[in-house]
């Protein structure tokens, strides 16, 4: 290239930091592995054969493509690209910011989504059929989980519109004992239920579940539905269900607050430079 751009072996080879004789060598040993000349060379002038014009552009491109999967490697290497498989719980409200800030600090880097429960991504992160999860936190944490809080959401009471705790602005953690209530499965993945439980063991009683779901879209289905009341992360898709109100909850004072936070979990034991670029992008998003 540096000789057909130059068309002078002397300003080709200090371009190249070299001397002439070795080029010279360089481009007949070229020559002969290609079986063509690429060079009419005479006393007074270089320029390039046809076959030498056609061969050029040809290496042209391939210079260029060889130069984008050297940038891309060392992006890849440095966290900067590549893919990461992230677990999604469903009806994530945090899920537009995160994106955004994902692609403001990590424009290379393509998130493959999975939508699953906490229960499945920590199976998911456990097998690394996906990097990392955004998860409430589980009753007991795998060994080798590691996470940091990404985001705190606020407990509320949903409620059916024609109920009676409707008329209070603020409904009290107190007035849920003997509720029909829609809980969330009572299995040490499900920091939901977890963190229900805590609230009103904090008043000596518990949930009167009479239907446990597994989805909080189900729980608002069932909600508006009137089958019961339920507690759910605060997420603003909630009020969008037809026939059910939204309350703050009333805890009080030295009960624990109506919240629920939310992870950026992965394993200890994946070091994909993706997931490792991504992780450094959603602390420096903390600090």
């Amino acid at each position: 290239m540096a000789v057909a751009q130059e068309l002078h072996f002397g300003r080709a080879a200090a371009r190249l930091n070299m001397t002439q004789p070795p080029l010279s060598m360089a481009i007949q040993s070229l020559e002969t592995a290609l079986g063509v000349a690429l060079f009419e060379r005479t006393n007074r002038q270089v320029s390039l054969t046809e076959a030498g014009t056609a061969f050029l552009t040809e290496v042209e491109q391939v210079s260029e493509r060889l130069e984008l999967a050297v940038g891309r490697a060392r992006k890849i290497a440095a966290g900067e690209a590549g893919e990461v498989r992230l677990g999604v719980l469903p009806s994530c409200s945090v899920l537009p910011e995160f994106l955004r800030t994902l692609r403001s600090r990590r424009p290379g880097l393509v998130l493959d989504l999975h939508e699953a429960t906490t229960a499945e991504q920590l199976a998911l992160i456990r097998d690394r059929r996906i990097d990392a999860g955004l998860i409430r936190p589980p009753v007991d944490v795998p060994t080798d989980l590691e996470h940091f809080v990404v985001a705190t959401q606020l407990l509320v009471a949903v409620l059916p519109h024609d109920h009676r705790l409707t008329e209070l602005s603020t409904v009290p953690i107190d007035t849920f004992r003997g509720e029909r209530f829609i809980g969330t499965p009572a299995d040490t993945a499900n920091g939901l239920h977890g963190r229900v439980t805590a609230l009103t063991a904090a008043r000596n009683f518990e949930p009167n579940v009479v239907q446990v779901v597994r989805e909080i879209p189900t729980v608002m289905a069932l909600v508006s539905g009137g089958e019961g009341i339920s507690i759910v992360p605060k997420s603003g898709f909630e009020s969008g269900y037809p026939g059910i109100v939204v309350r703050p909850i009333g805890m009080p004072t030295g009960a624990p607050p109506p919240e629920i936070d939310l992870w950026l979990a992965w394993s200890r034991r994946n070091n994909r430079t993706p997931l490792l670029g991504m992780l450094e992008a959603m602390r420096r998003r903390l600090t």
